[in-house]
């Protein structure tokens, strides 16, 4: 997955754009050496809101946050994609 500096973002906007629109790639944004946003194609955002929006329905995000302020093991992949019917 490419990577770009914010600095370096400014000047390649354009086609880094067209690249996750046309060839579905992602790029990651960097600031100071550290990932802070990425540009995705438009469908994955879609498919993320959907996905967020299914694990909220389901409990999982409070469930989630709960385990961990017990200090608890979370929900393995493989648990999580057979309660959502994945």
């Amino acid at each position: 997955m490419p990577t770009v500096s914010t600095t370096e973002l400014r000047c390649v906007i354009g086609p880094t754009v067209s690249r996750a629109q046309f060839a579905r790639e992602r790029t990651v944004i960097t600031r100071k050496g550290k990932p802070v946003a990425a540009i995705v194609p438009f469908e994955d955002f879609q498919m993320l809101e959907a996905l967020e929006e299914q694990l909220i329905d389901e409990g999982l995000v409070d469930e989630a946050r709960e385990r961990r302020a017990a200090k608890r093991p979370g929900i393995s992949l493989k648990e999580l994609k057979a309660r959502l019917g994945l």
